[in-house]
């Protein structure tokens, strides 16, 4: 659902390109040119979502926060005007290839909440925003933890024990590969590689 280069040690430009591969890689926006012709860019669903957000939007924790609480009320009101029961909590998958929004789990009316959200493409939009900012938020921070790690090792042994560790950075394997939002009918918590990342009600409070 992933970032610039950090410097221009050999162990740190490493884990810059893993960083710039992160979610996706080659699936960025890339531009071309056409003997002289005008660029064309062509962008991946995460790099078209990333495009249309607010001037400014950094991929930032704090970002993703701010975004999955203002994504909360949305679906708050959405669910109540349907008079669709967001308990159980309903969990959202993002498909990183189509960006095809869909309800994980076996609920009843799993249906008819995907249906709801493609109806309603403000709603639809802010759900692949904070998917792809969160995306690049958690391979940036494996990029760093990495280079934080490297930085601090004293001996070849402590080096290799770290690019072991920290394998799939350096070979640029860090993009998110199960990542999901989970609607508890008042809060938004982000998962990512299966495991709790954030909740919007840090955010709120």
């Amino acid at each position: 659902m992933n970032i610039d280069s950090i410097q221009q040690s050999h162990g740190i430009s490493r884990i810059s390109k893993a960083a710039k591969n992160a979610s996706g890689g080659d699936n960025l926006p890339v531009a071309a040119s056409n003997n002289g012709t005008a660029d064309t860019a062509h962008l991946s669903v995460q790099g078209k979502s990333l495009s249309e957000l607010p001037p400014l939007m950094l991929p930032t924790r704090e970002n993703v926060q701010k975004l999955s609480a203002s994504l909360a009320d949305d679906l708050k009101n959405l669910f109540a005007q349907a008079g669709i029961n967001p308990n159980p909590a309903v969990e959202f998958d993002v498909d990183s290839y189509t960006g095809k929004v869909s309800v994980k789990g076996d609920r009843p009316d799993a249906q008819q909440i995907t249906e709801l959200i493609k109806k309603n493409p403000d709603v639809e939009m802010k759900i692949h925003n904070v998917a792809a900012i969160s995306s690049h938020v958690v391979a940036m921070g494996k990029a760093m933890e990495a280079d934080t790690a490297y930085r601090a090792a004293q001996s070849p042994a402590e080096i290799n024990n770290v690019i072991a560790k920290y394998a799939s950075v350096y070979s640029g394997q860090t993009k998110v590969t199960d990542f999901s939002l989970v609607f508890n009918g008042a809060d938004i918590q982000v998962n990512a590689d299966g495991a709790a990342w954030l909740n919007s009600k840090t955010e709120r409070s």
